[in-house]
């Protein structure tokens, strides 16, 4: 019998849509320059699309909601995502 080494209950990770300050200072301004052309953002991933003429409920989007799991000894665990690394000087 395994047991259980970590428990996540109700994990979720929101986004707010739009916000300045999510890449570099550069990719910031130029975001913004492309916004006040009305073209289309630069740095939109494949498979993304700017549609104006559709607006949302809400200008936060979930990446996650709402993730249980457990995680037994023994078990393989695999995070995939990008890595930030911050310093703190």
């Amino acid at each position: 019998m395994s047991r259980k080494v970590i428990q996540i209950t109700n994990l979720g990770k929101q986004y707010r849509l739009g916000q300045v300050g999510t890449t570099t200072l550069g990719d910031d301004l130029k975001r913004w320059w492309y916004k006040i052309k009305g073209k289309e953002d630069p740095f939109l991933k494949i498979g993304d699309e700017n549609d104006r003429t559709k607006k949302g409920n809400s200008e936060y989007v979930w990446a996650l909601k709402d993730i249980s799991f457990d995680v037994n000894q023994g078990d393989v665990l695999g995070i995939v995502g990008k890595n930030y690394i911050t310093n703190s000087w």
